[in-house]
């Protein structure tokens, strides 16, 4: 029996699928619903990022200027690097947040009683995998395919990956 489903999202329309499969399975079974987001980190996808800014679900980032005359060139670099990332950075996890937010509502108005919901940092399939056996989690459901890019396709998709290390059912969903 299933006592306990972890559902991974990144808010592609596979993991929405995903997110209701779960929500209907584990409204059906009294089942618990863990959905776990791994943090993206760099630059969000172009979709995200419109749909933050369209949406303004983030404050500008004040841009603040130090005197950088004075400070070694490495360190100089790396506050430059820090000041143009950390918009996207901001975007990031406002978008983790979002897209957690959504899915636990979904599973809530399908029925689920308990959600819980979590942010993980780390390598997406490793991750998920930690999570679910962190949370004593009987299954595993995810999207096929996520809001990966055309590396995922050379080296092989999360979703691949979880279900060969998964400790549990795994369920992938198109």
């Amino acid at each position: 029996m299933v006592e306990k489903i972890l559902v991974a999202t990144d808010g592609s329309t596979h993991a929405e699928k995903a997110v209701d499969l779960a929500a209907g399975i584990a409204a059906s079974t009294g089942a618990e619903i863990h959905v776990v987001h791994v943090m993206m980190h760099g630059n969000p996808p172009d979709e995200l990022q419109r749909m933050a800014e369209v949406e303004h679900m983030v404050k500008e980032v004040q841009h603040i200027q130090p005197a950088l005359d004075n400070i070694p060139g490495g360190v100089a670099g790396v506050i430059r690097w820090a000041h143009e990332n950390a918009k996207a950075a901001q975007v990031m996890s406002v978008l983790g947040d979002r897209i957690l937010a959504d899915a636990q509502h979904a599973a809530e108005r399908a029925g689920v009683k308990t959600v819980t919901t979590e942010v993980v940092n780390g390598n997406p399939a490793g991750a998920i995998v930690e999570a679910a056996r962190r949370s004593g989690s009987d299954m595993i459901v995810m999207g096929s395919r996520g809001l990966g890019d055309l590396k995922g396709l050379m080296v092989g998709s999360v979703s691949h990956k979880v279900s060969n290390m998964a400790p549990c059912t795994c369920v992938t969903v198109k």
